[in-house]
């Protein structure tokens, strides 16, 4: 899946293997966020919904990032909507979310 920002800032996520990168912005991308195009793993993250913010919280101590609100959701995936299916699954379940 792949998401734009207002900042416009575009994000691709691995949600399988618990990954995002950004691909491009118009300012630099924050120290946590890495190297445009550098996968960064989370701990957990935030569903992108338009018009709300993306909570990133990284593996690194719990430190977190948000992005601007979400303007755009593109490329979702057949895996992607695996994803959610399994995700909403387990949380009937008592399970945890991503």
């Amino acid at each position: 899946m792949k998401f734009k920002t207002k900042s416009g800032s575009s994000y691709e996520l691995d949600l399988w293997n618990r990954r995002v990168r950004r691909l491009e912005g118009k300012e630099a991308a924050t120290f946590r966020q890495g190297n445009d195009g550098e996968w960064k793993n989370y701990v957990s993250i935030s569903v992108p919904r338009i018009g709300s913010t993306t909570l990133m919280v990284w593996n690194d101590n719990g430190h977190a990032t948000a992005t601007s609100a979400v303007t755009e959701i593109y490329e979702e995936t057949d895996s992607d909507k695996s994803f959610f299916k399994s995700m909403v699954a387990s949380l009937a379940n008592g399970g945890a979310a991503c």
